[in-house]
């Protein structure tokens, strides 16, 4: 296993079909030689300069459309947040406007995976308004406005990366939709909303913040949604939590995950910065 995913890597790594034969017999034989904390150790060198390869090719290290790359990225973050979420309704109430949105939605954030500019033209504003009008049935749908609000500017300001391989991104970003259907079936609709918040803030986002180093993109797309999360916090309630510190559990909760989001944005927008300029700098 160890072996298959070297050789995968140095691929991504070495364009030179003699560097590559030469990395190939380097990083085998520590991978074969060594212990188990040399092979990871080669492993997490060879994919972080993997990272820095697919980041150079892209940007070619121009800060500008590092920004770029990665508000769009973050933007196909919080999109297929908000389309996982419009299906698991759609399965679970059944409401026409919300199963139009969900398909508009749909195409319109395929469109934007695969980066078909006159799909997201036609279908783009289409499913923005049927997400809005959604969002406004429901109670307590400002969180829902302020990622789409997060959204648009992230894609207004962003850059597309053009995929290499069309199906495949299709295949990769589309694919945690209906495994959301699917577990909202066995799960419930509120489990998976949560469950789904939880992978895309905290785990995709913590993980992807590590890889940033490499790939500064990774760590600006984490970095919008971590915005959002933090702006989706009502500020009212926020102050409410102040004045009642000791005695409202809620607030205190609500106060505790305000503070750790802030600390996120800017735990963010630092490794985005420093990983930005230590790729301008190589």
């Amino acid at each position: 296993m160890s072996g298959r995913l070297s050789r995968f890597l140095v691929h991504r790594v070495a364009d030179d079909e003699g560097d590559r034969d030469e990395l190939l017999a380097l990083s085998g034989e520590v991978v074969r030689n060594g212990d188990r904390r040399d092979a990871i150790a080669e492993l997490g060198a060879l994919a972080g300069a993997a990272l820095r390869q697919r980041c150079r090719r892209a940007t070619d290290d121009d800060p500008v459309a590092i920004w770029r790359q990665g508000l769009w990225f973050g933007g196909l973050l919080l999109a297929l947040g908000a389309v996982a979420g419009l299906a698991v309704d759609a399965v679970d109430g059944a409401d026409p406007l919300v199963v139009a949105a969900f398909v508009v939605a749909t195409g319109a954030y395929l469109g934007a995976v695969i980066w078909a500019p006159l799909v997201v033209a036609v279908l783009g504003p289409s499913a923005a308004a049927l997400a809005v009008l959604v969002a406004l049935e429901q109670p307590g749908s400002g969180s829902d406005l302020v990622r789409l609000a997060v959204l648009g500017t992230a894609w207004l300001l962003g850059a597309p990366a053009r995929p290499t391989f069309r199906r495949r991104a299709a295949l990769w970003w589309c694919g945690p939709v209906p495994l959301a259907v699917a577990a909202s079936a066995v799960l419930g609709a509120g489990t998976v909303h949560d469950a789904s918040t939880v992978a895309i803030v905290a785990v995709v986002g913590g993980t992807f913040l590590a890889a940033g180093w490499f790939d500064p993109r990774l760590a600006v797309g984490v970095t919008v949604v971590w915005i959002w999360r933090f702006l989706a916090v009502d500020p009212p309630r926020v102050g409410e939590a102040v004045m009642a510190l000791a005695g409202d559990l809620d607030l205190e909760a609500l106060l505790v995950r305000w503070v750790a989001m802030a600390a996120g944005v800017l735990c963010g927008l630092a490794v985005s910065r420093l990983a930005v300029r230590r790729a301008v700098a190589l």
